[in-house]
């Protein structure tokens, strides 16, 4: 891929989890500076009946109706403790351009204050998804460098509400139960 002003720019979100084993967790969210539209310091969140837990709700952004997901909570990162105050990015994937077919998909994260712009490293490591406990439906990619991790999520997977084949087989398991 050829660099350009805009992919040499990445948001870095940290996600707020509890020290493990009294060490720290230097883990966070990537975004490209393209795809973050706006940062919110409050948001009016409307909830929606018998939604999933990592959906808190939908709020209007310039006339569009957007959901609202807890991003910690939908990669069920048990140890998350809710400290300090919340950040709220809007975000979309798809094509910038909307070619023919293409869609453009939006809604709005709910993630910790801590938020970098960053410029996007030369050389990193791929990282195993399950090494960190995390469903590989949802992300793009983990990468690690500068001693910290970094996680791609999917966000059409995630809008979509896409489940793993081990997923759906846990689902169907307790089911039956």
């Amino acid at each position: 891929m050829k660099r350009t002003p805009q992919t040499e720019k990445v948001v870095a979100v940290r996600v707020v989890r509890q020290e493990a084993e009294g060490g720290d967790n230097k883990l966070f969210f990537l975004f490209t500076a393209v795809q973050v539209e706006e940062v919110l310091s409050e948001v009016v969140t409307r909830p929606v009946p018998f939604a999933h837990s990592f959906l808190s709700g939908v709020a209007f952004w310039h006339g569009h109706l957007l959901p609202v997901i807890d991003l910690e909570n939908r990669f069920a990162f048990s140890d998350t403790r809710k400290i300090g105050k919340s950040r709220f990015l809007v975000v979309r994937t798809g094509a910038p351009e909307n070619p023919a077919g293409s869609k453009i998909f939006r809604c709005v994260l709910q993630l910790s204050e801590n938020i970098h712009s960053i410029d996007a490293p030369d050389s990193s490591s791929i990282v195993n998804s399950e090494q960190l406990a995390i469903e590989s439906s949802l992300v793009r990619g983990v990468y690690q460098w500068n001693d910290a991790t970094y996680i791609v999520p999917d966000l059409v997977s995630i809008l979509q509400n896409r489940q793993s084949s081990k997923e759906k087989l846990k689902q169907t398991h307790s089911t039956l139960l």
